[in-house]
Formats: C-alpha cells, structure tokens, sequence
C-alpha cells in the first residue's frame, strides 16, 4: 500500500495490455495472426484498460505502423 498523499504508479494491466499489443502487431507482422482476428485482440487490449484517448491515439499509430511497407515496428 502506498504513503498517503503519493501519487500510484500505473496499474500492471495497462503495462500488460501493451506488451499483449506488442506481441500481436508482430504476430501479425509475421503473418501469425490474420486480419479477421485483430478485432478480438482489439477487444482484449480494450478489457485490460487500454481504453483513454490516450491509448486510441497510441493504437492509432499501431494500426498506421501495421499498416505500412515496409512494416514499421518495435523490432520483432
């Protein structure tokens, strides 16, 4: 528990939620995921808290990472 009149750090499950979305851009950047199942992982990402504007803004620049040639990513 933390001191009283601190500021929390983020919750885990944001943190997880990004790595999971890590892990399916290069999923599917290696052709392991098609794009029928990224509504589904979209929706999982959604349920572990990735739902801010902040976040939209970030899976906007995912799906236009995703989405270029050559495929622009975190390195997979």
């Amino acid at each position: 528990m933390g001191a009283a009149g601190t500021t929390p750090e983020p919750e885990a499950p944001t943190q997880s939620g990004l790595t999971f979305l890590g892990e399916v851009a290069c999923r599917y950047q290696a052709d392991e995921i098609g794009p029928e199942d990224l509504p589904m992982f979209a929706a999982e990402a959604l349920a572990t808290g990735l739902d801010t504007p902040a976040w939209a803004a970030e899976l906007r620049i995912a799906a236009l990472a995703l989405t270029s040639s050559p495929p622009i990513g975190p390195g997979c």
